[in-house]
């Protein structure tokens, strides 16, 4: 009798035991798609935002245009060579000198062109910030007077592209015995920049496009520097105004 009394007892216990059981792994598993279904909310949230920075960001690129346009002028996504050979006959026939060597190479090594021709870095709004830059050689040589070879030089630094003059000089022409300081000879060698485009995997947690806007503060300077006046250096009393004369 007491058997039959302790049999309902132990049978609710091993259906509870055995119940708990079933139940617990469904609990787990519900408990990570929980997680789950937060994850994928966190990132459609963050997809959204990026989305509406994007529109931000074309906006802002929209009442910016005139920098965005000197921005692929000033770093391009090809060599663009043609652009190079055309300042340097422009600014030959402005300064009045005459072109004898022109050469265009790619160096053997591509590095990021960090610098420009006046020691400062840019990274125009960004733009060479997801990827490197790569260069390639430009160098020439010109003739004409002093004045006008000055005149080349002070136009070639202001180019409308990202480079790093690593050479100029001015010296009389060695292949002529003539003292005639008005056929002196410019030569010159810089690297030009360009930025080839790139796939991005992915605009999740890229710094570009956390933001609402861009920051076109170095674009302006870089704007500056090319189409304004080379500054004036504080000079004490000097000889001759042109040394080959």
């Amino acid at each position: 009798m007491r058997l039959k009394v302790l049999i309902p007892p132990f049978l609710i216990v091993m259906i509870l035991i055995l119940s708990i059981g079933f139940i617990k792994p469904d609990i787990e598993v519900l408990q990570a798609k929980k997680t789950d279904i937060l994850v994928k909310k966190t990132m459609v949230a963050n997809v959204d935002a990026v989305i509406a920075d994007i529109g931000t960001l074309n906006s802002s690129l929209d009442a910016k245009q005139d920098f965005e346009k000197f921005v692929y002028r000033y770093l391009p996504s090809t060599q663009n060579q043609e652009q190079a050979i055309d300042a340097f006959n422009f600014f030959a026939m402005q300064s009045g000198v005459v072109i004898t060597k022109m050469d265009l190479k790619q160096p053997l090594v591509q590095n990021m062109l960090s610098e420009e021709g006046n020691g400062e870095t840019s990274d125009l709004s960004q733009k060479p910030a997801l990827s490197v830059a790569k260069t390639f050689t430009f160098s020439g040589s010109v003739i004409g007077s002093y004045e006008n070879i000055k005149a080349f030089f002070n136009r070639l630094v202001h180019m409308e592209r990202f480079q790093k003059i690593s050479f100029f000089s001015i010296a009389t022409d060695t292949n002529t015995e003539s003292l005639d300081t008005s056929h002196l000879v410019g030569e010159f060698e810089t690297e030009l920049g360009y930025l080839p485009p790139e796939p991005l995997a992915t605009a999740i947690n890229t710094p570009i496009f956390l933001n609402s806007q861009f920051d076109f503060s170095n674009v302006s300077k870089s704007l500056e520097r090319v189409t304004g006046a080379m500054p004036v250096l504080e000079k004490g009393p000097t000889g001759r105004p042109n040394p080959f004369q």
